[in-house]
């Protein structure tokens, strides 16, 4: 009996441990295989490209990143508010909030109001006046002394007379009876009211001026005037004693002035003041417009990098969180096998030292995962209290690849890249006012002719306003002046060199703009062939660490390896997967400064975040329209 128990508990104490070996073997073979199934998962949501498995791909992400946060009970952040953002959102909100950007749109409305000005004046300008004038004369008279020669008697003329010292017009004056020689008191008439009354004048005036190109100037001016000019003696009063006064009643005249000024060629004025001020008006508002295009692309850019941060930092994490539970899992399995003594303390002592190190690998990306939606947030203009911002729609941009020669990315970027067309801007104003300092150090030689045809009513006018307008093609009169005016002045010399200087300054400002934009698209586009190769690298050593990987998981499940060789290949598939998606980041990033550099990242922006082909289909249409001018991409 002793010996058949002791047989028999021989035989269960060595039963025992291969029944917990296989059970073991089994579950860690099972786990493994999900494990499989999962990196297989995740493989293919970095390889496909099919709207349906990014939508899903990303979705799970996010889904995971929330309940992992939700677990660990980060104090950190208080009831955080998840926020999904797509590049096209995130966009959106950034340019609405930027201030810099309101900034310039108030000075691009400024600029066309300013061209708007210049414009006017040379549009034409009407003048309409009505005048009335009333003179009056009233009578007046003054008594005073006023001295007489005295009247004697002349035989001859058998009268009493006053004869002048000089023979003149009057040779004598009679008198009744002889007067001394003296100073009489004597009534004058100090003003005189004139028998025809008051003098009334009414004026029509109508007058349109017009600015015109190169310094000429035209002007016409019709005046009509009500006014009664000749009186004559009517005799139909019924009093013989009185004398009426009246006119022919005709008081209508009409009078037709026109001028015009046209300068010498080569002269002063041909570089008059509102020629230039419509030309720089014009400049300013391409400069507002290329100044506003480029805030808008570094907004856009700014916000491009932090978005692509976000996205790297949150698959990161993700990625770092399935590593740090599949380590656990190993662990526990470890610990399992290890109390079994299947395997050593060294072996023990590596899956706890990589579980150790995969940990404060998560820590570190949860940090930069915060830090990536700070990030964004600040640039949004949100704020970071309880914000945490998840990205969504991004893996089918992320996969895109665009190939473009340098000959074409220079050229893109020498006719749209907002600095250059600054340059080109500035330097064109300077070389307006290169022209004018020029024009007006030029003599000033400028032939004007003056022709005035009117009507007169010195004793005729018209009866009417009707009658006088229509017979000015008739005219009483005609005046015609013609002038031919010289002038200069010798103080402008020194503006024009100073001016000439500052053109050749900005000359050169333009080209070291121009050779500094195509430095750094080509250093940008040789980033980008490098990056795209680099992708194709990370692929396909993605792929080979995950078919190594699944090889040394069926090795291990023969026990022809030990679980610190699989925790190695388990981290140098991590790594791979990490190389991958921050190398495609990067290439993202790099394509979007290329973009910037162009000054097609507003009107590329449009198209590439268009959540629909009818969305696509709007932008064309408003495109079309010239309902856009900075996020066209179908121009």
């Amino acid at each position: 009996m002793v010996s058949v128990s002791i047989s028999i508990f021989i035989k269960i104490t060595i039963f025992i441990p291969f029944i917990i070996f296989i059970s073991s073997f089994s579950s860690f073979a099972s786990t493994d295989n999900s494990d499989t199934n999962k990196d297989e998962e995740i493989v293919a949501s970095e390889f496909l490209i099919t709207t349906a498995g990014n939508m899903e791909s990303e979705e799970e992400i996010n889904r995971s990143v929330i309940d992992e946060f939700n677990k660990r009970g980060y104090t950190f952040i208080k009831n955080p508010e998840w926020v999904s953002m797509t590049r096209r959102s995130a966009a959106l909100e950034a340019l609405k909030k930027n201030l810099t950007i309101s900034q310039e749109l108030v000075g691009r409305m400024l600029a066309k109001t300013a061209l708007i000005e210049a414009d006017a004046v040379f549009d034409p300008v009407l003048n309409i006046s009505v005048e009335y004038s009333h003179a009056d004369s009233f009578d007046r008279t003054e008594k005073d002394l006023k001295y007489s020669k005295g009247a004697y008697y002349d035989p001859e003329l058998d009268s009493y007379v006053w004869a002048p010292d000089e023979k003149g017009p009057i040779d004598y004056l009679g008198y009744d009876q002889p007067k001394p020689e003296g100073y009489y008191q004597t009534t004058l008439t100090a003003n005189q009211e004139p028998v025809t009354g008051p003098t009334r004048v009414w004026a029509y005036n109508v007058s349109v001026s017009q600015e015109l190109k190169r310094g000429k100037n035209f002007n016409i001016t019709y005046e009509t005037i009500y006014q009664d000019t000749f009186y004559v003696n009517h005799g139909d009063t019924d009093i013989d004693e009185l004398i009426s006064f009246g006119s022919y009643e005709k008081p209508w005249i009409s009078v037709i002035d026109g001028s015009i000024v046209v300068p010498l060629p080569f002269t002063k004025r041909r570089y008059s003041d509102p020629d230039l001020s419509l030309e720089l008006a014009g400049i300013n508002d391409k400069k507002a417009y290329w100044s506003l295009l480029k805030i808008i692309n570094s907004v856009l850019l700014q916000v491009d990098y932090a978005f692509w941060d976000l996205t790297g930092s949150v698959r990161n994490l993700y990625m770092t969180v399935i590593t740090t539970k599949e380590v656990e899992n190993l662990r526990a399995r470890t610990e399992k096998l290890f109390r079994s003594r299947r395997i050593a303390v060294y072996n023990k002592a590596q899956i706890e030292s990589e579980l150790t190190r995969t940990k404060r690998s998560e820590e570190k990306a949860w940090n930069q995962y915060i830090k990536a939606s700070n990030n964004l947030n600040n640039l949004l203009g949100r704020g970071i209290d309880n914000n945490l911002l998840l990205p969504k729609s991004y893996l089918t941009s992320l996969m895109e690849t665009e190939e473009r020669t340098l000959e074409e990315a220079v050229q893109r970027g020498i006719s749209k890249n907002p600095d250059i067309n600054l340059a080109r801007m500035d330097r064109l104003f300077f070389k307006k006012t290169l022209y004018q300092k020029i024009g007006r150090a030029r003599p000033d030689i400028y032939f004007k002719t003056r022709l005035s045809a009117g009507q007169s009513n010195s004793l005729f006018g018209f009866d009417s306003l009707y009658e006088s307008a229509k017979h000015i093609s008739n005219p009483d009169y005609i005046n015609q002046d013609y002038s031919l005016t010289y002038s200069l002045d010798m103080s402008d010399s020194a503006a024009r060199d100073m001016a000439y200087h500052q053109d050749v300054q900005r000359e050169y400002i333009v080209k070291d703009t121009e050779n500094r934009i195509i430095r750094e698209i080509n250093d940008s586009l040789s980033d980008i062939t490098i990056l795209n190769s680099r992708v194709k690298i990370a692929e396909r050593n993605l792929a080979l660490e995950h078919r190594a990987y699944k090889r040394a998981l069926r090795l291990q499940a023969s026990r022809r390896i030990t679980e610190a060789e699989i925790m190695i290949k388990r981290g140098d598939l991590f790594r791979s997967r990490q190389n991958l998606i921050n190398t495609r980041i990067a290439k993202k990033k790099a394509e979007a400064g290329l973009m910037a550099l162009q000054g097609e990242l507003a009107e590329r922006y449009g198209k590439e975040t268009s959540p629909s082909d009818f969305d696509l289909y709007r932008l064309h249409n408003l495109s079309e329209k010239k309902s856009m001018f900075f996020f066209s991409a179908f121009r």
